[in-house]
């Protein structure tokens, strides 16, 4: 049956309504998305391919695509890009963008047992809206349905803005004996803001902007030999929307190959901030695969992602939500290493990317 969707609603979202960025529940294979200071945190090259599909039982649901690359370079300055498509409901509303990402590293913050990153991001964000799809009430007659041609005019199906992020971030790492035990842990948190300053945001209302937004996210890594313990928290702050997600995973090795091979288990629990338990919005399972080869320089990371809605849209109507990110990390791969002074690369990689 086709849905009426009429002037209300579009005025709504054009003139008064607020929208808030897309989130993911796999917050952690994808953190440049959230704060351009993570880009290339990590060592060598980094690409990433994430996609989220949000209710898959309720037509035309919310789709989001995003295409990641982050690399080292040589001295402070370190480069990225990263492209995202969403597509929202039955009138096709999307979204597409495109960010350049640059991340500096002062040399007295590049440490062996710690670093800090400030990043900032530059971008170009579309978003389009096909107007056919609507159907408003002035063209529907009682008896026939629509046979009138309706009096709104929207002259804007699409525009562009420019989209700014500034972040920070820092990782600190340990290593410890005790008995014959090797024990490891590494700390990374961040902090960043989207949307600064805020661009447009609605096709009717131009001085409508996107709402500033504010992101903290933190996760501990605590390894014990070769099994790795992780516990992740980000906290969103879009007005009038605040939500965070956090919960815990295990990385354990499988194969008989020391560390060429490591299954991930999570949970997670996602809620918005001062809301009640009953009013939560799902909990989150996680599992994961990471294959190590070439002397565990080279990584491959597949993730797979299932959202119990527990919200009062229950997951009977939504059929839940699925994500599943794809990663490959190659840590020897450095922009410009060739042209590196000995000094530089005496002291790459003093701080652990990972565990």
């Amino acid at each position: 049956m086709t849905k009426y969707i009429i002037l209300i609603f579009i005025s709504f979202i054009s003139i008064n309504g607020h929208s808030q960025d897309p989130n993911f529940s796999q917050f952690y294979n994808i953190p440049v998305y959230y704060n351009p200071a993570m880009n290339a945190m990590d060592n060598g090259l980094t690409i990433t391919s994430h996609n989220r599909s949000l209710w898959g039982l309720i037509p035309n649901q919310l789709n989001t695509f995003i295409l990641a690359a982050e690399i080292e370079s040589i001295g402070p300055f370190n480069l990225g890009g990263l492209v995202m498509s969403n597509t929202e409901g039955q009138s096709n509303l999307k979204t597409n963008a495109g960010y350049f990402n640059f991340s500096f590293t002062p040399p007295t913050f590049d440490q062996k047992k710690y670093k800090i990153q400030f990043g900032t991001s530059i971008g170009v964000l579309n978003k389009s809206i096909n107007s056919d799809n609507f159907v408003f009430s002035d063209q529907l007659d009682e008896v026939y349905g629509k046979i009138h041609t309706s009096s709104f005019e929207n002259n804007t199906n699409s525009f562009y803005t420019l989209d700014l992020k500034f972040g920070a971030a820092y990782r600190y790492t340990h290593l410890f004996k005790v008995n014959t035990k090797l024990y490891k842990y590494l700390i990374t948190s961040g902090f960043a803001i989207s949307h600064f300053p805020s661009g447009r945001q609605a096709f009717i209302d131009q001085s409508l902007n996107n709402q500033i937004k504010t992101t903290f996210h933190t996760d501990y890594k605590f390894m014990v030999n070769s099994k790795v313990y992780t516990a992740s928290l980000i906290f969103e702050n879009q007005k009038p929307f605040q939500t965070f997600t956090f919960g815990f995973s295990s990385r354990l090795p499988i194969s008989l190959e020391a560390n060429s091979h490591k299954m991930s288990f999570g949970t997670y629990y996602r809620n918005r901030f001062n809301s009640k338990i009953k009013d939560s919005d799902a909990i989150i399972f996680t599992l994961g695969s990471d294959i190590f080869y070439g002397q565990n320089k080279r990584r491959i990371k597949i993730y797979y992602s299932y959202d119990l809605t527990i919200s009062q849209l229950n997951n009977n109507s939504s059929g839940g939500s699925h994500e599943l990110s794809l990663q490959v990390k190659f840590d020897e791969l450095i922009f410009l290493k060739a042209k590196a002074s000995k000094n530089f690369k005496q002291r790459m990689h003093k701080c652990p990317s990972d565990l």
